[in-house]
Order: C-alpha cells, then structure tokens, then sequence
C-alpha cells in the first residue's frame, strides 16, 4: 500500500475520472488534488482525448509502486468498457515484458514499451488516442510545449 497524491485538474464529470475517483475513494491512503504543485503530486492523472476508451497507466513508480491499487483500478475500468494499458519508457527487451506480466499477474493488459521515445508520440504512431494518461512523471509523457500540459493546467515553463 502506497499514500498516493493524485493531481487530476480536468472535468470531474468526466466518465474516466469518475471511474478513477470511486476506486481512489476506498482507499484513505490516497487523495486527489486539483492545484498543480509538483512537490506534492505523485501521480499525474491527465485528460488527454475524451472520446478515446483507452487508459494509460505508467509502470515504474505507478503501478509497479501498488499492484494491488492499480489492478483494481484497471479492473474498474475494464467493467465500465475502457481499455487499460500499461506505457512505459523501458526498452523492448524481453526481459521487462516478463518482469511486468508476473508482477501484474494478468495477460489481459497490453503492455507498451516506448524505449525512451514520449509517450504520447510513441502510442500515436501505433494509432492509439489515449483517454487518460496515469503517470508519475509527466514529461515521459510529452514535451514540455505539448498542448496536453496546459489543456491539464500545467504550466511547466514557470
């Protein structure tokens, strides 16, 4: 069990955030914050393309971090028709593909791993449009003049 601090600054109606938000509830460990402070925040929940059913989780200090939380947490997803991932910048050698699927204990999760490319440059080259990135480091994620920081009121350059 991990004490999570959330950052999600987005629309809370939002139906993948309010799967997010039901599973986080359970927990007292963790909370959700909506103002961006970076020396408060362990996990980044970013809004990315809301018509999109896929959820990319990071591995490493996120769900590597709680396998339990994040399982279930993925599995709420499932239940509600969206698609859990995992996106990670490790590179494809064999040996981290087998390290996350026994520690995550589950093949129904695809697994990506993007060799240090960011992220969202590395899934749109698959074709893939995510929904909603779950990250501990967000400029894994994009660049810092990516128009996902700001849409998340990220204001990195100050």
């Amino acid at each position: 069990m991990c004490d999570f601090v959330f950052y999600y600054n987005h629309d809370i109606r939002e139906a993948s955030f309010q799967v997010f938000r039901k599973v986080v509830e359970k927990r007292k460990d963790m909370t959700i914050i909506r103002h961006y402070d970076e020396f408060a925040i362990d996990i980044y929940v970013l809004l990315d393309d809301r018509h999109s059913r896929i959820i990319a989780f990071d591995w490493d200090n996120t769900v590597g971090a709680d396998i339990e939380f994040f399982s279930q947490l993925m599995d709420a997803y499932l239940e509600q028709g969206f698609i859990p991932i995992i996106c990670s910048l490790r590179g494809p050698e064999q040996e981290n593909l087998d390290e996350m699927r026994e520690k995550l204990n589950r093949t129904d999760i695809d697994i990506h791993l993007t060799d240090g490319i960011p992220k969202i440059k590395y899934m749109k080259r698959l074709g893939y449009r995510v929904n909603l990135w779950i990250d501990d480091f967000f400029p894994a994620i994009c660049k810092q003049d990516n128009p996902l920081l700001l849409q998340n009121k990220i204001d990195y350059g100050k």
